[in-house]
C-alpha cells in the first residue's frame, strides 16, 4: 500500500487547499487507520481533516508514503517524515537528484540530504530515487526532468557513492533501505531521455556503487 503525498488537487481523499493524499494499492478511503490525514500545501506539510476509518489490517502489506517526486528542490527541504509516522507508514520514499548534490562538478551540497535523514526517528524504512539529472553531468542538461544518460559512467558512480556515503556517516549501514535508478524509465522523454539499452547500463553503475558503498543497501526498480 502507498499514499503519494503532493502539491496537485485530485477529487479522491482531498484535504483543501493546494494538497492531496492519493492512495494507491490500499482499496478505499476508509483504509487508512488514522483520524486525521496530512498533505502539503506546496512545499510545506500543513494542516490535517478528520474521518472515520474502518479497520484495516491487511496482512504483509505496509503503509507507504512518497514524497511527491521533488524534495527540496524548489523550495527548503521541510518535514514530512514525522507525518508519515504518524499515519502509520512503515516505508517513506523520497526523490533526490544529482542537480541537489553535486551542482558542481566535484562540489556537495548536503543540506537536502541531511534534513531527510535527520527526520528518521523510528524503525521505518527509507527508499531514495535518485535522480540523474544534472545540468554539467548528463546528456540532456537539467536540474529537474527529465532525467537522461550521464556523460560519463565514472563521474555518475562516484555521484552514486558519494550520497550512500553520507548517508551511512550520518545514519548508519542499511538505514536507506533502498535505492532506486531515477523512476518509471518506461516514461520516456518525459521521465528517461535515453534508451533501455543506456539505462540498462547505469542501472548496472548505479548497483556497483551502491553496493560498495553499503552493501546492506537494496537497488530497486520502479
Amino acid at each position: 500500500a502507498a499514499v503519494t503525498i503532493s502539491a496537485r488537487p485530485r477529487d479522491r481523499c482531498r484535504g483543501g487547499g493546494g494538497g492531496w493524499v492519493q492512495m494507491s494499492g490500499a482499496g478505499p478511503v476508509i483504509g487508512l487507520r488514522t483520524v486525521g490525514v496530512y498533505y502539503i500545501n506546496y512545499e510545506f506539510m500543513s494542516e490535517t481533516f478528520p474521518f472515520e476509518p474502518q479497520s484495516f489490517q491487511p496482512r504483509g502489506i505496509r503503509l507507504g508514503v512518497v514524497r511527491g517526486i521533488s524534495y527540496g528542490l524548489f523550495g527548503p527541504p521541510g518535514e514530512f517524515v514525522p507525518q508519515a509516522r504518524a499515519l502509520g507508514a512503515g516505508l517513506v520514499r523520497a526523490y533526490l537528484y544529482w542537480s541537489q548534490v553535486e551542482p558542481e562538478p566535484g562540489q556537495y551540497r548536503w543540506d537536502t540530504v541531511d534534513a531527510l535523514l535527520g527526520q528518521l526517528a523510528g524503525d521505518e524504512e527509507l527508499w531514495i530515487t535518485l535522480c540523474s539529472s544534472s545540468p554539467w553531468g548528463t546528456r540532456q542538461p537539467t536540474d529537474f526532468l527529465p532525467p537522461s544518460p550521464a556523460l560519463d559512467q565514472r563521474a555518475y558512480a562516484e555521484f552514486v557513492r558519494q550520497v550512500v556515503r553520507h548517508c551511512v556517516d550520518r545514519a548508519g549501514s542499511g538505514r536507506v533501505r533502498y535505492w532506486q535508478c531515477d523512476n518509471e524509465p518506461s516514461n520516456t522523454d518525459l521521465l528517461w531521455a535515453g534508451t533501455a539499452a543506456e539505462y540498462a547500463e547505469q542501472l548496472q553503475t548505479m548497483y556497483d556503487a551502491v553496493k560498495e558503498a553499503d552493501p546492506a543497501a537494496a537497488v530497486v526498480l520502479g
